[in-house]
């Protein structure tokens, strides 16, 4: 609600400041960690585990696959992204991202779904199946918050449709679920950890089906 001068009936210069700084948070999306938008307070879906190991490639034993899910195309705007008409994501990824955003393990506006990715023509980002979750991966500790996120991933992999998570130069695949492997591409020259975004380094992706 918009608060009057009640001298003079026109908004006072911090009404107008704070009213500024709220539609830049909402413009820009940043939103502190663990929200699907600020101040919203989400918190992990029922149905899903909780976040649990930060241990660097940790599969759970016993560990439920799945890998038949309908198909998607994108449909719902990406609200990690200000773009065009082409910046759409699929259901299933809606669902991921703002799953992820509830745990408190990573910020929207360290979250990047969208994307035309022109020089990698096999990327899922422009068909909407992708989000890439950027992390402080110069510090052990930004780089344990990374792995409890990939892992949390992985966990949930049957409830969120996860086709396979890419962190630190590791991937892990719905079709090989027993362990990450090293990431390899051509594209990027991977593995190689000095290739710092290309080799996922400081981000996590995640793709769904």
């Amino acid at each position: 609600m918009k608060r009057h001068n009640d001298r003079s009936g026109v908004l006072s210069a911090a009404s107008v400041l704070a009213l500024v700084g709220a539609l830049v948070l909402v413009l820009m999306g940043t939103s502190p960690a663990g929200t699907s938008g600020p101040g919203s307070g989400a918190k992990v879906p029922a149905g899903l585990s909780a976040p649990g190991s930060s241990v660097i490639g940790y599969v759970p034993p016993g560990l439920t696959i799945g890998r038949s899910f309908p198909a998607q195309t994108k449909s719902i705007a990406d609200f990690t992204f200000r773009g065009g008409a082409d910046a759409l994501i699929t259901a299933r990824t809606d669902k991921g991202l703002r799953a992820a955003l509830s745990t408190g393990l990573i910020a929207l506006a360290n979250v990047r779904c969208w994307d035309e990715h022109a020089w990698n023509p096999t990327s899922d980002h422009p068909l909407g199946k992708a989000c890439d979750m950027f992390q402080a991966y110069t510090t052990s500790s930004g780089r344990a918050v990374g792995w409890r996120l990939a892992n949390w991933f992985v966990a949930n992999q049957a409830a969120l449709g996860i086709n396979y998570v890419i962190w630190q130069d590791k991937i892990w695949t719905a079709g090989s679920p027993k362990a990450w492997g090293p990431y390899y591409s051509t594209v990027y020259g991977c593995p190689d950890d000095s290739n710092i975004t290309g080799c996922h380094m400081d981000h996590i992706h995640v793709s769904f089906y």
